[in-house]
């Protein structure tokens, strides 16, 4: 029973944040910044 709703509440938020992506955000196109916590990361191992 706990598997089934995992994945069932996975589903869902991957739903969710395709949804968002089309309808709040369209015309945003994703923006790399290097002052973020990934961008420091990234720039120091590569």
């Amino acid at each position: 029973m706990r598997d089934g709703l995992l994945l069932i509440w996975g589903v869902a938020m991957i739903v969710y944040y395709i949804y968002r992506m089309i309808h709040i955000f369209p015309n945003t196109p994703m923006v790399y910044d290097e002052t973020s916590l990934f961008g420091m990361f990234f720039s120091m191992h590569f």
